[in-house]
């Protein structure tokens, strides 16, 4: 009965509310859009790079180092001095206190991912902020990695077994377009003949000096490949007779390296985190728990620590003996010797193979010319032939064409010098104006105000009617 009073009172006042709804989220829509400030938020997104190609931190390894590394960066972004200069840059006559209120920082797990969001009134000077703070902390890093002394000359061992590797990289790289190419005027040879074979090609078709240019680069490929075939075969003899010079390969040496850094590390991360908790133990009070409790964990704790540094000091020992003993950059073990043999007979079964194609498509072209002189005329439309031995033309001018640029390339690469990596920071994604501000927003400010201006207007209906009521009801009338 008195539920019905009250939705009663609620539909009597409906008008009330419904102007009291519309005038609170009224005003709340023109504070937020004209008198309160909006705030933009850019976000810039830089990855962390500590892959050196001179470096053992590869794969893996590499992976695990740069999302390490991305968690303790992400603590650095905003210290003072880093603010201040990316202030300085931006010309704001801001301290670094309140810049550092406005930078928002997150580095998510397992990535190394490091965004960098800045809030400014202005939608401009936020991106602007944003990208100069990454650019002043990737500064910043790489003159710390400097003044630790990373940096390295071209003269090192390390940077000249890189130049050898990436030197024999481009050089089988050649051999792969050169069989290509072959491949391909295989394929000309063979629809240019079967053209032939039904009718003589016009003068606009295969002209003379088309067959001249054809034949001509058919030898020079004949001759190089059989040069590239004495040179594999020279090189296999001097394999098959050479002695090992290493007990073990660069590779593996480098292998059981980032073994023993790795477990030095995880060893030295172990004992911290037992420090710690002495430190933490040391701080009970003496009563809770006891203190003859509290100083016998304290005796386990210590002869832990005592064990975990002197697996620190053996780890540092065996690393130092171990970096001591690195083999020569042209030192090569047993099992070096076997996988540079078993490489070469493969590339040499290779270039015998692509010299047998070579020496077929000469063949087929010789055929060529004399079918071009003797075979009488056909009436066979030819056009889807022509089509393909066009095509097939085109690729292999591209391929030719790469493989003169890798010639080139090989024949300057002695003057080329070791260049780092990359930078430790990499900006990935520069942030850009915002379109819209993060707050305030008008239109939930104003349902969140129509809201509450509902629920308080219902309240007073609902007091108001309670006290009528109250008032109205004769005492001793419920007994």
């Amino acid at each position: 009965m008195e539920v019905r009073v009250y939705l009663q009172a609620v539909w009597k006042s409906i008008q009330w509310l419904v102007i009291g709804v519309v005038a609170a989220a009224g005003i709340s829509v023109l504070l937020s859009v004209f008198v309160l400030r909006p705030v933009y938020r850019a976000t810039a997104t830089m990855i962390v790079n500590v892959n050196d190609p001179l470096s053992n931190t590869t794969g893996y390894t590499a992976a695990l180092a740069s999302e390490r590394m991305a968690q303790t960066y992400a603590q650095l972004v905003t210290e003072p001095g880093i603010l201040a200069e990316t202030l300085q840059r931006a010309g704001l006559p801001l301290r670094p206190e309140l810049f550092r209120e406005r930078v928002t920082v997150t580095a998510p797990p397992n990535t190394a991912v490091i965004r960098v969001a800045v809030e400014d009134n202005n939608p401009t000077r936020s991106a602007e902020l944003a990208n100069s703070l990454v650019k002043v902390f990737g500064e910043r890093v790489q003159a710390w990695q400097e003044e630790a002394g990373t940096a390295r000359t071209a003269s090192s061992p390390e940077v000249a077994s890189l130049v050898e590797q990436q030197r024999e990289y481009l050089a089988n790289t050649l051999d792969a377009y050169a069989s290509t190419y072959a491949n391909l005027m295989g394929i000309y040879v063979e629809l240019t003949s079967q053209m032939q074979s039904v009718r003589p090609m016009p003068a606009a078709l295969l002209s003379e000096q088309e067959l001249d240019e054809l034949g001509l680069s058919l030898r020079t490929q004949m001759t190089d490949t059989l040069q590239a075939i004495s040179t594999l075969e020279s090189r296999l003899a001097e394999l098959e007779t050479s002695q090992p010079t290493a007990q073990f390969s660069p590779a593996e040496w480098r292998d059981e390296l980032a073994r023993l850094e790795n477990q030095l590390y995880q060893y030295r991360s172990l004992c911290t985190e037992l420090l710690n908790i002495k430190w933490m133990m040391s701080q009970l009070e003496p009563t809770r728990p006891p203190a003859d409790q509290v100083a016998a964990q304290m005796g386990t704790l210590d002869g832990l620590i005592n064990s975990v540094r002197a697996k620190i000091a053996s780890l540092q020992e065996e690393l130092t003996a171990h970096t001591q003993s690195a083999p020569a950059p042209d030192a090569l073990s047993r099992q070096d010797i076997a996988a540079q043999t078993e490489t070469l007979r493969q590339e040499l079964a290779a270039r015998r193979e692509a010299y047998v194609n070579w020496l077929n498509g000469y063949i087929s072209y010789l055929q060529l010319r004399q079918a071009n002189i003797q075979l009488p005329a056909v009436e066979v439309d030819v056009k889807e032939l022509d089509a393909q031995r066009k095509q097939i033309a085109q690729e292999a001018a591209v391929v030719w064409e790469q493989m003169q640029d890798l010639r080139r390339r090989l024949d300057s690469f002695d003057e080329v010098h070791y260049e780092p990596a990359g930078p430790p920071i990499i900006l990935a994604e520069e942030a850009l104006p915002p379109a819209k501000p993060v707050r305030p927003d008008p239109l939930l400010n104003g349902v969140v105000a129509g809201t509450a201006a509902l629920i308080i207007g219902l309240l007073v209906v609902v007091l108001q009617e309670y006290f009528r009521l109250a008032a109205e009801t004769p005492i001793g009338a419920e007994e």
